[in-house]
């Protein structure tokens, strides 16, 4: 009787065998599109989701850098032209009740899989381009990857933003908002 359990037990845990999503040498693509050692095994486990149901479809994929950091992310992974039309839409947003937050929320699950769509754009135009391995992953180097010098320029953009928004509040609000406010009666 207790056998016959174990073996109805072990039959039920058994999953059926599936192809892997990813081939070895797609894998071998997405190393080099992420090129960074520390992110990869997030973005492979990601992109399997996108890529789970055997096409491309969309799946939450949670980043708390893409939540934070919004289009800081994308102009890090290199999608400048995403990352400016965030911006825009995350103005607009955050003028409304809760807006901030449910903007941040949405970066935080859909940005991810941007880059999985960039990642499959870039991967076709590597492919009619050429036929070889070695020149798709050249391709695929030079488009992917991330760029700090973009990051960098992108917080000096809000930094300067920043600043430009409080000079056009006027100096003396702007020091009233971070020194009197703050100290109360102590000025």
């Amino acid at each position: 009787m207790q056998d016959d359990l174990k073996s109805i037990f072990k039959k039920r845990l058994r999953l059926p065998m599936t192809p892997p999503v990813f081939t070895q040498a797609e894998r071998e693509l997405i190393r080099t599109y992420i090129n960074s050692s520390a992110s990869l095994f997030y973005y492979e486990s990601a992109f399997t989701r996108f890529r789970l149901r055997g096409f491309d479809s969309f799946a939450w994929c949670w980043s708390w850098w893409a939540f934070w950091g919004g289009p800081l992310f994308l102009l890090y992974r290199k999608l400048y032209i995403e990352a400016i039309l965030l911006f825009i839409v995350g103005l607009f947003l955050h003028s409304l009740p809760f807006g901030t937050i449910l903007y941040m929320v949405l970066r935080g699950g859909v940005l991810p899989y941007l880059i999985y769509r960039r990642f499959q754009n870039k991967l076709a135009h590597a492919k009619a381009l050429s036929d070889s391995f070695e020149e798709q992953k050249r391709f695929l180097q030079k488009e992917g990857g991330t760029s700090l010098g973009a990051l960098l320029a992108g917080i000096f953009a809000y930094l300067f933003f920043g600043l430009g928004l409080l000079l056009h509040l006027g100096l003396s609000v702007a020091f009233w908002l971070l020194v009197v406010g703050p100290l109360g009666e102590w000025v």
